[in-house]
C-alpha cells in the first residue's frame, strides 16, 4: 500500500484518537480499542515506511498514552526483595561467563604484579608511588606495618573508602562503552595493583599479616570490582555483537543487563567499607576472627553469584530476562545506491567490516606483525649504537638515527601499506560483488596514497591534526577513483569528484570529522597509563639481554597498535567508500530513475 493510501485509510481514526486523548474519561473503552488499532498501525509503518514521518507521528501518539499510563505508577515495594531472591539471581546466571572472565583477568594481572614485584622490586615503587612506599617502609620501621589503616578517623574513612569504590564501579562500568576494552583495563590496573602490594609485604616478612589484615575487607572490595568489570564488558558486548537485534536494541538489552548487575554490588562496597573504616584499623585482632570474617565473606560471594544462580537454574527457576523477549530484526541489506545520512554511513560502514571481518583480519594481523618483526630486527642490529647516542626505541628513533634505516623503514612502510590497502579495497568489493582491477592505474594510486600517508603519519612531517585530515583526503581520493578505474589527472573524472565533493561537503566534512576522532582514539590509546603500564611490565620480565628485551617489546607494542590503527582505518575506509555511491546518487539519481523505469 502507498503511504498516501495508508495515511488518507487512517487519518480519520487518528484524528478520533487525538481527541479521546484530551477526554479520556468519557469512553476509556473505546479508548483503550482505538490505542490497540494505533499500535498496529504503528508496527505496520515500521515495516513498510521506517524512514518516514508518518511513523515518527504514530510512535509520539502511542508514546502520548504509555507516559500517561505510567507518570502516576506508584511504587511497587514488594519488587525490592524479588529483586534480591530471584532478578539479581538470574542476571548472575546470564552473565557467567563475563563473571568467570572478569576473575580470570584480575587473577592473571595480580599474578603479573606479583612476579613483576619479584624480579624488580622498584616495580613496587611505580604502582604503588615512591611515597607510599616510603611510608609503608617507616610503618615497617616503626612496628606497625598496616598503619595506614589508623590514619582517618572511622566514620571519615568508611565514607571516603566506599564512595572511592563505588566511583571505581561505576568507571569500570562505563568504560565498557570502549567495547569492553576499558573495563578490562581497570581490571588489570587494579589486579597489577593488589599483585604488587600484596607481594611487597611477603617480601618484607608481613605475608600473613597483610593477608588477614588487607582481605578482611578485600573480599568483599576485590570482588564487587571483579563483578563492576564484568558488568562493563557485558555493556561492551552489544556494541560489538548485536547478534540477530539491532545494534541499538543489543546495547539497550546490555546495559539494562550490565546496570542491574552493578546496582547488586553496591550494597558489597558499603559493607566493605564499612569493615575497612571500623575494623581493619586492629591489626592485632586475632587472627582466627580475622580467617573467620574473610572465609565468611568469600563465602558469601560464592553463594550468591555462583552456587545460588545455578541452583534456581537447576530447578528450572531461571526465566529468561524480560530484555530477552525483544523482536530480534535482520541486519539490514546495504544498498549501495540510496541517499543516506552520515550516521547510516558510518554504521553501515561498520557492518561492512563486520561481514568482511573473518577475511581480513587475519590479513592485517599477518602484516602488523611481519612489520613488526622486521622494525625489531632492525633496532637489534644497531641497539648498540641507537643506545650510545639517546635515540628512542620506537620507529620515529629508528627514522631519525641514520638516513639508510629511515630510508629502509620509509620504504617498508610504504610497501605494507599497500598491501593494507590492497586488502581493504579488495574485500569491499568482493563483498559487493563489484569489479576490482588492479592495473597500472590502481597500483600508482595505491603507491602515491601510501607514500602520503607514510609522510603525514610515520615521517612526522605535519602537524598531529593536520596529518589526519591530510590522511583522510588521501583515503577520499583513493576510494573514489578506484571506484571509477581511472587516474586523478583524467579531466572527466576530475571535474566528476569536484562536482561530487562540492555538492555533498557538509557530509563530507562530517564523515571526516568521525575519522579524526576514530584514529586520534587510536593513536591516544597508545599513550595511556595502561599501554605504558604493559611496556613497563615487557621490560621488567623479559631478556637480560636489554637488545632482546627491547626487541620483543617493539614486536608486541607494534604489532597492538598497528593491528588497532589498521581496523580503524578499514571502518574508515568502508564508511568512504560507501559514501562515494551516496554522494553519487545524490547527484546523479541514476538508481531512482530505474526505479521510475521499472514502475512505468
Amino acid at each position: 500500500m502507498k503511504e498516501s493510501d495508508f495515511i488518507n485509510q487512517n487519518k480519520q481514526k487518528w484524528k478520533r484518537f487525538e481527541q479521546r486523548l484530551h477526554r479520556p474519561k468519557d469512553n476509556p473503552d473505546e479508548l483503550a480499542e482505538l490505542f490497540i488499532e494505533v499500535t498496529d498501525d504503528l508496527s505496520y509503518a515500521r515495516t513498510f515506511y521506517p524512514n518516514r514521518s508518518i511513523r515518527y507521528y504514530l510512535n509520539t501518539l502511542a508514546q502520548r498514552v504509555f507516559y500517561r499510563i505510567h507518570k502516576n505508577r506508584k511504587i511497587e515495594w514488594k519488587k525490592i526483595p524479588k529483586y534480591w531472591t530471584e532478578e539479581l539471581p538470574s542476571v548472575a546466571w546470564h552473565s557467567r561467563k563475563y563473571l568467570l572472565f572478569s576473575f580470570l583477568i584480575f587473577l592473571f594481572a595480580a599474578i603479573i604484579g606479583a612476579f613483576s614485584s619479584f624480579h624488580d622490586p622498584d616495580f613496587c615503587e611505580v604502582i604503588m608511588g615512591n611515597d607510599y612506599v616510603e611510608m609503608t617502609k617507616e610503618n615497617i620501621s616503626n612496628g606497625d606495618p598496616l598503619a595506614v589503616y589508623k590514619k582517618s578517623k572511622e566514620v571519615e574513612m568508611f565514607l571516603g573508602i566506599t564512595l572511592n569504590n563505588i566511583m571505581v564501579s561505576i568507571q569500570a562500568f562505563l568504560f565498557g562503552l570502549v567495547f569492553g576494552i576499558g573495563s578490562i583495563g581497570i581490571l588489570m590496573m587494579n589486579g597489577i595493583m593488589v599483585g604488587a602490594f600484596q607481594y611487597f609485604f611477603i617480601k618484607e616478612g608481613f605475608g600473613l599479616l597483610s593477608f588477614t589484615t588487607i582481605w578482611l575487607h578485600g573480599t568483599l572490595e576485590i570482588s564487587a570490582i571483579i563483578i563492576a568489570g564484568a558488568a562493563g564488558m557485558i555493556l561492551g558486548r552489544g556494541l560489538i555483537f548485536p547478534g540477530t537485534y539491532s545494534r541499538l536494541q543489543a546495547f539497550q538489552i546490555s546495559a539494562k543487563m550490565g546496570l542491574k548487575l552493578l546496582l547488586g554490588v553496591l550494597p558489597i562496597f558499603i559493607v566493605a567499607g564499612f569493615i575497612e573504616g571500623f575494623f581493619t584499623r586492629y591489626t592485632h585482632a586475632p587472627v582466627s576472627l580475622k580467617l573467620l570474617v574473610i572465609a565468611t565473606s568469600f563465602l558469601f560471594i560464592t553463594f550468591y553469584f555462583v552456587i545460588y544462580p545455578n541452583w534456581r537454574h537447576r530447578k528450572g527457576l531461571i526465566k529468561p530476562l524480560k530484555t530477552d523477549q525483544l523482536t530480534p530484526q535482520l541486519e539490514p541489506v546495504i544498498q549501495l545506491r540510496k541517499i543516506k545520512h552520515v550516521g547510516l554511513l558510518i554504521s553501515e560502514g561498520l557492518q561492512v567490516l563486520k561481514s568482511v571481518f573473518k577475511r581480513l583480519f587475519p590479513r592485517i594481523l599477518t602484516i602488523a606483525f611481519i612489520h613488526a618483526s622486521f622494525l625489531a630486527i632492525l633496532y637489534y642490529s644497531n641497539a648498540e649504537s641507537l643506545r650510545e647516542e639517546g635515540y628512542n626505541v620506537d620507529m620515529n628513533g629508528l627514522y631519525h638515527y641514520h638516513s639508510s634505516i629511515g630510508t629502509a623503514l620509509f620504504v617498508t612502510n610504504t610497501l605494507f601499506l599497500v598491501f593494507f590497502l590492497t586488502f581493504v579495497y579488495k574485500s569491499f568489493f568482493t563483498h559487493f560483488k563489484l569489479p576490482f582491477i588492479l592495473n597500472y592505474k590502481g597500483w600508482s594510486i595505491l603507491f602515491a596514497v601510501s607514500i602520503c600517508v607514510n609522510l603525514s603519519l610515520f615521517k612526522g612531517l605535519f602537524a598531529f591534526l593536520f596529518g589526519l585530515i591530510l590522511i583522510f583526503g588521501y583515503l577520499i581520493i583513493t576510494a573514489f577513483v578506484f571506484v571509477r578505474q581511472k587516474t586523478f589527472v583524467e579531466r572527466n573524472l576530475r571535474d566528476h569528484l569536484v562536482a561530487i565533493m562540492q555538492n555533498n561537503h557538509s557530509k563530507l566534512l562530517l564523515v571526516g570529522l568521525f575519522g579524526a576522532v576514530l584514529l586520534s582514539l587510536i593513536l591516544a590509546i597508545f599513550g595511556t597509563g595502561l599501554f605504558h603500564l604493559f611496556d613497563l611490565i615487557i621490560r621488567w620480565n623479559t631478556f637480560q639481554d636489554y637488545r632482546l628485551t627491547e626487541a620483543f617489546r617493539l614486536i608486541f607494542l607494534d604489532f597492538i597498535s598497528l593491528s588497532m590503527l589498521f581496523m580503524g582505518m578499514s571502518w574508515l575506509i568502508f564508511s568512504i567508500l560507501l559514501s562515494y555511491y551516496s554522494f553519487q546518487e545524490t547527484n546523479e539519481a541514476n538508481q531512482l530513475k530505474l526505479e521510475i523505469d521499472e514502475i512505468f
